[in-house]
């Protein structure tokens, strides 16, 4: 098992990941700033519902606040950028997660996964290629990494799809059509297909697919003979999810992040077809993993999957 979990393979899917969870990061911290939420939410307000245990954690003076928030933007642009990415990682974890632990009424499902993706890729090594590190820090460059490293990020991503799945499954979702037969003629306006929103068999039919999407989109990934259909679900589902409901950047997170299924060798054919010159793989020897950090990225995952129950 360790073998298999430290066999080296190639580091572009792990780079490609990180340049675009970092990109939607600079979006999301920068949207944040100037529509004006960081006064509104940890400025303005005299009370904070705090979560239970974290009541210590407080919003700090308003000038505080704001360069807190200037520090997320940078992080995230080193990040992107693969400069110091371990630390800026890290720095951007404890940040993002203190903004997210002052007010529990503020809560949303992707603040979360922003939260637990930046925990897991302080293990990973995703400044070993494309990034200032490889460039500045010849030792920290590889074109291969443990395989552990690539299956996180995408494991993590199937939990977060087979919940949302599991959630689906409820009575209400599924034989009442609900929230989606209130959501959906809301939009009823929209050109084109909004007039179909009136109907409830939409609602159903949307509900329906919305189950069965999470709880299979993960496994039609996984494998390559489905993965460009796959994928390209994922990016219809969010688009129209973002057309149609008020869910912020979730979408676009996932659409960015799910990219890391796409293998290395995904990648070079797609570099090929559009006469891309991309650098032939070169093997290097990879370092193996502490048994230590596979244990403690073991039990992060057992605390992902049974957490949610």
């Amino acid at each position: 098992m360790l073998a298999r979990l430290n066999q080296p393979v190639d580091a572009l899917p792990l780079a490609i990941f990180r340049i675009a969870f970092g990109v939607l990061m600079i979006y999301s911290t920068v949207r944040f700033v100037l529509r004006g939420w960081v006064r509104e939410f940890y400025i303005d307000p005299v009370y904070h519902f705090t979560y239970t245990g974290f009541g210590w954690v407080r919003p700090l003076p308003p000038a505080l606040m704001w360069a807190v928030f200037y520090l997320l933007v940078g992080l995230a642009v080193f990040i992107a950028v693969g400069l110091f990415t371990r630390w800026s990682t890290a720095a951007f974890f404890l940040l993002f997660t203190y903004v997210e632990l002052i007010d529990k009424t503020y809560y949303l499902n992707h603040y979360y996964f922003v939260s637990v993706m930046s925990l897991l890729m302080i293990a990973l090594p995703s400044g070993c290629k494309w990034s200032l590190d490889a460039y500045l820090f010849p030792r920290h460059r590889a074109d291969t990494v443990p395989a552990w490293t690539v299956y996180a990020p995408r494991l993590m991503l199937g939990i977060v799809y087979f919940y949302a799945g599991l959630a689906k499954l409820s009575p209400d979702w599924l034989f009442g059509a609900l929230p989606m037969r209130i959501w959906l003629p809301v939009n009823a306006d929209l050109p084109v297909v909004g007039r179909l929103f009136d109907y409830l068999w939409v609602a159903y039919a949307f509900s329906w697919a919305g189950a069965v999407y999470d709880l299979s989109i993960a496994s039609f990934l996984v494998w390559r003979r489905t993965r460009p259909f796959a994928y390209a679900a994922v990016v219809g589902f969010h688009v129209l999810t973002a057309l149609l409901f008020n869910i912020g950047v979730f979408p676009w997170v996932m659409i960015a992040c799910t990219l890391v299924f796409f293998s290395g060798e995904d990648w070079r054919w797609l570099a090929n077809r559009i006469q891309m010159d991309l650098r032939p793989l070169q093997p290097t020897q990879t370092a193996q993993t502490s048994l230590v950090l596979l244990v403690l990225v073991g039990v992060f995952f057992v605390w992902q999957l049974l957490m949610p129950l």
